[in-house]
């Protein structure tokens, strides 16, 4: 399991291969998302994630 400090500190396309299917199995979210970091918290990072995806539908 990586650390937040490894997934801030990856390049873009690891950390999307990292993250494409954790968060509603879509590879967009993590890419849009990775363009946010660092994160400070895991909680910042599902925050951005969950704003992302809102933001999509509407």
């Amino acid at each position: 399991m990586i650390t937040l400090n490894g997934l801030n500190e990856i390049p873009l396309s690891e950390f999307v291969e990292k993250l494409k299917d954790k968060f509603e199995h879509s590879p967009w979210v993590a890419k849009r998302v990775g363009e946010f970091r660092p994160f400070s918290s895991r909680e910042s990072l599902y925050e951005r994630m969950a704003e992302l995806s809102k933001q999509r539908v509407t």
